[in-house]
């Protein structure tokens, strides 16, 4: 048995450090907003508002956070998709990273965007309009 707390011990500083256990939850309505607007008609959003109005190509919503540890970091999505099935774009620290599903959703949802690393600091996050028609409240 002695041998095997060394190994677990081991094991556990790695998943640590790739799999932070801390959440964090930015507010869409706290970022850059670029053709899109805050709004708080739709219920149970979070915050002070929610993010609409993705209905042409250039429209986004860009917030900033801080990382506090490096590793791997599921990105989540809280929406709402009335008009049906949606994809937008995701973009981090200005690099196409994918292309986000938002599945109908008449009250607010939340989507993965992915596992991705993160380097502790600084980084941006961007939801740019593809079909658009969705509604974008926060991200965890």
């Amino acid at each position: 048995m002695k041998k095997l707390y060394p190994t677990f011990l081991c094991f556990f500083i790695i998943c640590s450090f790739l799999y932070p256990q801390t959440d964090i939850t930015i507010e869409a309505e706290d970022g850059i907003l670029n053709g899109t607007q805050i709004a708080n008609t739709r219920s149970d959003f979070s915050g002070t508002g929610y993010v609409t109005g993705f209905d042409q190509s250039g429209d986004y919503v860009e917030v900033s956070t801080q990382i506090p540890t490096s590793g791997i970091w599921e990105l989540k999505i809280r929406y709402a998709a009335p008009y049906g099935y949606k994809e937008n774009y995701l973009y981090i620290n200005g690099q196409l990273q994918a292309t986000v599903s938002f599945p109908e959703s008449q009250t607010f949802s939340v989507v993965s965007a992915g596992k991705m690393f993160f380097q502790q600091g600084e980084i941006k996050i961007r939801v740019q309009s593809y079909w658009g028609w969705f509604e974008l409240d926060s991200f965890i």
